[in-house]
């Protein structure tokens, strides 16, 4: 039996920019795939309880043939999703804090060593694979350290996700 994947989008529905609406995305992506799909939040979190194993490529063409954007998507399984959050560092600090970043494409592990050692202020980085969680010593806002730090450092791309959304959708996922 296939597991229940969550497909992450990045950069959506952020003020006015990249307007994706949830809802018909997963009624659209329920169609296609034949697989009960949920969302949650307007963030970009889709829980797919049977992904075909090219969601990504499907829900960015759904995306694409809806709104004519260019929507990164990254996939996580219910399994690989649970295996990031054990290795989370920080499980009891403040969520708002607390963020992952994922992507899939590769990297040069050199780099990605070198941007963990490297001193961002307080705010802190460990890497999981294809993921990192990153802790902020005040606000996310005002970190040095973030998503656009990792694009730029690994040349990949990424989304990222606060403690909770990825608690949440992980559940969801494990519901399923």
């Amino acid at each position: 039996m296939t597991q229940a994947a969550v497909a992450f989008l990045r950069g959506v529905n952020l003020g006015a920019r990249n307007k994706v609406p949830q809802r018909p995305l997963a009624e659209r992506l329920t169609e296609a795939t034949g697989a009960p799909v949920r969302h949650h939040l307007q963030s970009g979190n889709l829980v797919v309880a049977s992904p075909t194993p090219r969601l990504a490529e499907l829900i960015r063409k759904l995306i694409g043939d809806d709104t004519g954007l260019d929507i990164p998507v990254i996939v996580r399984t219910a399994t690989e999703l649970a295996d990031v959050l054990d290795a989370c560092p920080w499980p009891d600090d403040d969520p708002r804090r607390v963020h992952l970043s994922m992507w899939d494409d590769k990297h040069d592990a050199g780099d990605a060593r070198a941007m963990a050692a490297a001193d961002w202020s307080g705010d802190e980085i460990v890497l999981h694979g294809r993921n990192a969680w990153m802790r902020y010593a005040t606000a996310f806002h005002q970190a040095k350290l973030g998503n656009h730090v990792i694009e730029r450092r690994l040349g990949v791309v990424a989304t990222a996700r606060n403690a909770d959304t990825i608690r949440t959708v992980a559940r969801m996922a494990a519901e399923v």
